[in-house]
């Protein structure tokens, strides 16, 4: 009897730690977050380009006209990127930086994030992005255009060059 009392209070110890520390990990991770949301507003307050309705048409025309399905999460998702990387005069990219400003803007988990966006560039009409490519960017047609990065600069850069 004695045995499987200490045996119980050990188990309801573990649970307690077990629940404790799990607790604290999630407090930490909120607390990792609502830091990175404040950095994020600080950077979103300094903006130094607004995006203009025209330029969001113009965004979603290059979009369309390059074979991607506006209605698309990830088409959208890309659209989105686009404006966030003129308004913040980014001129070196990165994903992450990108990934984390659409799961702060819209709660969508990083990893859904990915998959939408490439989602997007992988199931364009492909037909009608190799017959626009050169009107739109003024080069030959180049498939590593469409991995995420590489799109999204390219896009933001073609942008920033009309406005």
């Amino acid at each position: 009897f004695f045995n499987l009392y200490k045996c119980s209070i050990y188990a309801h110890f573990c649970t307690y730690f077990a629940h404790f520390i799990f607790l604290n990990c999630l407090h930490k991770l909120s607390i990792i977050e609502l830091v990175l949301k404040e950095r994020l507003e600080r950077v979103m307050e300094t903006r130094d380009h607004k995006i203009s309705p025209s330029e969001v048409l113009q965004i979603t025309n290059i979009l369309r006209s390059l074979g991607l399905n506006t209605s698309y999460i990830g088409t959208k998702l890309i659209n989105k990127s686009i404006q966030y990387t003129i308004q913040n005069d980014i001129e070196f990219i990165t994903l992450e930086k990108i990934y984390l400003y659409l799961h702060c803007e819209y709660g969508f988990n990083i990893h859904s994030i990915r998959n939408n966006i490439n989602y997007a560039l992988s199931n364009r009409n492909k037909n009608l992005s190799v017959k626009n490519f050169e009107k739109v960017f003024g080069y030959e047609y180049y498939e590593r255009n469409f991995e995420p990065k590489l799109f999204i600069e390219e896009v933001s850069n073609l942008i920033k060059r009309f406005s």
